[in-house]
């Protein structure tokens, strides 16, 4: 309630791509061409002028040639302020518009040129003219496919007078130089229409990867945040919940032991029992929901120093043998001699182990069997502790109901419901009505905490065949480091 906000408040980014991004990308990348189409320009002017130099009028060819490298270096300058900075998508049009009108000018400058070529008959000029063509057609292939309003304002005016001149090269029009040149123009248009295609389905591509890269990060961060807020109101509604258990428990003790004298009916000292067992056991539910938060989120502290794992496993058994004794169930520990140490803390792997007993009792009839094994197990080829000793095997198993392989995969992830129950409610008997086991936050804290040590917890169960719970623990060191350094602590 403290006022955050949900990650699902916030919206997420589009993954379609915005048809007018892809136009601005377009044109920045017509602007960013400009460098090359000018050297490109000055050169084609520069070779044009020379060899025009002795057959046209000199005046007029070099008022020419400074008007359109005037108007060259004009563009290069319109260039240089568009990419000073980013453009927003609003002024995309205004700017393709303005390169385009750019572009029709600079191919009315190029088409004039052609009446400086003089006649076309002779071979000086037919070759510069085919130059000129080809350069020219090369030119807008390469420099103005990105726009093809600006494609079609550089090359129409550009190469028009010239293929005029090309028809009526004979004083009539050629039927034949007139299909030539048709195909000619349409040839060009179909490349530029597919490099055109091509520019902009690439840069579609690139904007859906990154708007999916943005939309993956947005997600994972909304899970993240998820996560945290799962976790603070876990820790919150945790701590919440303690203050007022522990006055409930705390007064139903009292009335329980009629500290403050006689209750005054026999029927009460039974309803304070109930309310100091049932307020215990929320109690308890609340703590396991708090470590299991925190062991989730990586915030569960595990202090690990060398501990005997059968002092654990003889002290469980004896606390099981209580537990089970309510229910007319058997203990059996069964702890293999010189077992190496294990790097843990005590207390967790305690609560490890009683998390297995109390599953095991409570699913275990009359008359059943629960059986606590500790054992070491060799280390395989490859398969060595990180102190180059074997492992530490404990196992619990029962003769209950059993579980079925999905139900074994949902007991172990944390906050799941299976068998249609309320996994957060327990009750004295809380099998389904069919006997099969159903799934506790204990059991995910337990693989967390064992997890914790750097070891792994399996379930082995089926259907009326009970259940049987490994820990596999890496051992720290083997038995005679462990001998001395038993010796060495006494």
């Amino acid at each position: 309630m403290g006022g955050d906000q949900q990650p699902a408040d916030r919206p997420g980014p589009a993954v379609a791509v915005d048809p007018v991004e892809i136009d601005a990308a377009m044109i920045r990348g017509l602007y960013h061409r400009v460098r090359p189409l000018i050297i490109a320009n000055f050169g084609a002017l520069i070779l044009l002028t020379f060899a025009l130099w002795d057959q046209a009028p000199r005046l007029p060819l070099t008022l020419w040639a400074a008007g359109l490298a005037s108007w060259t270096m004009l563009r290069f300058v319109l260039a240089k302020i568009y990419l000073r900075r980013e453009r927003p998508l609003s002024e995309t049009w205004r700017w393709t518009l303005a390169f385009a009108c750019g572009s029709t000018v600079a191919g009315c400058l190029w088409g004039s040129s052609v009446v400086f070529v003089g006649d076309l008959a002779s071979d000086n000029a037919k070759l510069v003219t085919a130059f000129l063509m080809a350069a020219l057609s090369a030119a807008a292939i390469a420099g103005y496919t990105n726009s093809l309003l600006a494609f079609a304002g550089f090359i129409t005016p550009a190469l028009l007078p010239y293929a005029y001149r090309l028809i009526n090269l004979s004083g009539s029009p050629s039927l034949v130089v007139a299909l030539f040149v048709m195909f000619w123009a349409l040839l060009l248009w179909v490349m530029a229409r597919h490099l055109n295609d091509g520019f902009r389905e690439s840069l579609a591509l690139s904007f859906r990867n990154r708007n999916l890269a943005e939309q993956w990060r947005f997600q994972r961060d909304r899970a993240e945040e998820a996560s945290q807020a799962k976790s603070r109101f876990l820790g919150h509604m945790s701590h919440e919940l303690r203050t007022p258990l522990n006055a409930v428990i705390g007064y139903a003790d009292m009335m329980a032991r009629k500290m403050l004298g006689p209750l005054g009916h026999d029927a009460y000292e039974g309803y304070a029992r109930d309310i100091r067992d049932s307020g215990r056991h929320m109690l308890a539910m609340v703590d396991g929901i708090l470590d299991l938060s925190a062991a989730e989120s990586g915030r569960l502290e595990v202090a690990l120093r060398p501990t005997e794992i059968g002092v654990i496993v003889t002290s469980a058994a004896a606390l099981a043998e209580e537990i089970a004794r309510t229910k007319d169930v058997t203990v059996e520990a069964a702890i293999a001699e010189d077992l190496p140490l294990v790097n843990g803390n005590a207390d967790r792997l305690l609560q490890v182990v009683m998390i297995l007993v109390d599953n095991a009792v409570k699913y275990s009839a009359p008359g059943r069997r629960i059986t606590i094994a500790a054992n070491e197990e060799d280390a395989a080829p490859g398969d060595a502790t990180e102190e180059g000793g074997g492992w530490i095997t404990l196992t619990v198993g029962d003769e209950g109901p059993g579980m079925d392989a999905g139900l074994v995969a949902a007991v172990q992830r944390p906050f799941v419901q299976a068998e249609g129950e309320n996994h957060l409610v327990r009750s004295a008997d809380s099998r389904a009505p069919d006997g099969r086991t159903s799934p506790r936050l204990s059991l995910p804290l337990a693989k967390l905490l064992v997890e914790a040590h750097g070891g792994t917890l399996t379930i082995d169960s089926a259907p009326g065949h009970g259940t049987r719970v490994t820990l596999r623990l890496p051992a720290l060191a083997p038995v005679p480091a462990r001998a001395a350094a038993v010796q060495a602590a006494e």
